[in-house]
C-alpha cells in the first residue's frame, strides 16, 4: 500500500513540475513577443523579414522543402490559411538576400 502512496505522490510532484515548466515557457514566449518581435520589426526591413520567414518555413535540405508550411497549414483555420498563403506568395516573389 505504501508503494501506491509514493507513486501517487511522485506523479503529483512530476505533474507540478511540468506545470511550472509550462508557465516558464509561456512567460518566455510572451517576453519574446514583447521584445524580440518589435526589435525585428524596427531594425530589419521588409525584404529582410521575408527572407527570414522563408528560411524558417522552407527546409531547403529536405526532400520535401515545404513540409513545415504544410504542417503549419494543417493546424490553421480558413482565415489563417489565407494569411499564410499570402505570406508564402510574398516571400516566393521576393528574391532577397540578406544585406
Amino acid at each position: 500500500m505504501d508503494d501506491k502512496k509514493v507513486t501517487a505522490r511522485t506523479i503529483r510532484h512530476i505533474h507540478s513540475r511540468m506545470m511550472s515548466v509550462r508557465i516558464l515557457e509561456l512567460d518566455h514566449f510572451e517576453n519574446e513577443e514583447a521584445f524580440v518581435v518589435n526589435l525585428v520589426r524596427d531594425e530589419i526591413d521588409e525584404a529582410g523579414q521575408l527572407y527570414m520567414v522563408r528560411r524558417l518555413l522552407i527546409d531547403e535540405t529536405a526532400g520535401k522543402p515545404r513540409w513545415i508550411i504544410d504542417w503549419v497549414y494543417s493546424e490553421l483555420d480558413d482565415s489563417e490559411k489565407a494569411l499564410l498563403k499570402d505570406l508564402e506568395n510574398r516571400f516566393q516573389d521576393a528574391v532577397v538576400q540578406p544585406a
